[in-house]
């Protein structure tokens, strides 16, 4: 059984490091990865936020017309 390594396999669909189709996949790749690990980032912030928010009126005792 023959295995391809996946740099050849790479090399071969998107050309060699320094082709320019090659730079434009890795500079597609690289902003998608940030945009993932904003949108990461984002909802992590949104759960810790939420979080915090519940935490803290479930410590505050409700005055009722005071």
């Amino acid at each position: 059984m023959n295995l391809t390594p996946a740099s050849e396999l790479v090399d071969e669909v998107w050309g060699k490091v320094g082709t320019p189709e090659r730079d434009e996949m890795e500079a597609q790749l690289k902003e998608a990865l940030n945009a993932h690990s904003v949108r990461v980032s984002t909802n992590k912030s949104k759960e810790l936020t939420q979080g915090m928010s519940v935490a803290y009126n479930a410590s505050v005792e409700p005055t009722y017309g005071a």
